[in-house]
C-alpha cells in the first residue's frame, strides 16, 4: 500500500469520527470496534486517532462530566450522577411541604403524601394530646360552645 492511500484513509477516518461525535461531543460506546473493521484497521488505531483529534471516549471522566453533569433540584450544587438528587438527604427533601401545627401554629415540615392524607397536623404529640382532648375526649363535654 502506498503513502498516498494511507493518507487517505486516515482522512476518511478522520471525517468518520468527527461526524460521529459531533452529535453529542464524544464516540459512543462500541463504535470503535465497527470503525476498526469498516476501515480495516484495528480498534486502537482508531482510538489513537480520536485522541490525536481531540475526541472524547464513553468512558472517560471528562465525558462523564459533559454527559452526567446535572444541578440538583433541591439545593442547587453541581454534581455528577445519573441520579436526579445530589445526595440521600437532598432525596428526601424532595416531596416536602410546610405547613402550620393545628393547635399551636407552628410552622412543621413533612412529606406532601403525609400532608395530603391527614386532615389535621400537629408538630409534637403534646399538641397532638391537647387537640384530642379539646375536641374528642374527655375535655369536649365540658366545655360549653
Amino acid at each position: 500500500m502506498n503513502n498516498n492511500s494511507k493518507g487517505q484513509r486516515q482522512i476518511d477516518i478522520e471525517s468518520r469520527l468527527t461526524a460521529i461525535a459531533s452529535n453529542r461531543g464524544c464516540i459512543p460506546n462500541g463504535t470503535l470496534s465497527t470503525l476498526g473493521q469498516e476501515f480495516d484497521v484495528s480498534r486502537e488505531r482508531i482510538r489513537q486517532i480520536a485522541k490525536a483529534l481531540g475526541l472524547l471516549m464513553p468512558h472517560d471522566k471528562k465525558t462523564q462530566e459533559i454527559l452526567y453533569s446535572k444541578r440538583c433540584p433541591i439545593c442547587g450544587t453541581t454534581f455528577v450522577s445519573r441520579s436526579k438528587y445530589c445526595s440521600p438527604t437532598c432525596s428526601g427533601n424532595r416531596a416536602k411541604i410546610t405547613a402550620l401545627c393545628s393547635e399551636c401554629g407552628t410552622p412543621i415540615t413533612r412529606k406532601k403524601s403525609w400532608m395530603e392524607n391527614r386532615r389535621y397536623h400537629f408538630c409534637n404529640r403534646t399538641c397532638l394530646g391537647k387537640y384530642a382532648g379539646r375536641h374528642w375526649g374527655w375535655g369536649s363535654f365540658l366545655q360549653i360552645d
